[in-house]
């Protein structure tokens, strides 16, 4: 597994983007930004990497990733859903630790669909 700063430092210098440039368009430190690259602070928000996602022209998918299994963990905002919504991710998050790989592969293959 690459961790969050990997990622980000990996993209940043194949889209030749300095650490100032970058901070510039983020509103962020240069040390800040050093920091998180390497893995001295947590990733940045969700609502930050897709703001570096815009800057760098990439898709936010890559760094979405990377920041969650840095973090060991995913939150899901469950405002403003339905209830069905609501109750299908409260209960894949109950059962989350039992699931099997074949399981978590129909899962995968069902939200893969949709897109």
């Amino acid at each position: 597994m690459k961790k969050f700063g990997d990622v980000l430092r990996k993209i940043r210098d194949e889209k030749e983007v300095t650490l100032k440039t970058l901070g510039e368009a983020i509103k962020k430190t240069v040390p800040y930004i050093s920091d998180v690259e390497r893995g001295r602070r947590d990733p940045f928000s969700t609502a930050l990497i897709e703001k570096i996602a815009v800057a760098l022209d990439v898709d936010p998918d890559g760094l979405l990733n990377a920041a969650e299994l840095t973090r060991g963990k995913v939150t899901l905002e469950l405002t403003g859903r339905s209830k069905t919504v609501q109750e299908t991710a409260l209960e894949l998050a109950r059962a989350w630790n039992d699931l099997s790989d074949e399981q978590a592969e129909l899962i995968k293959n069902i939200l893969k669909a949709r897109k």
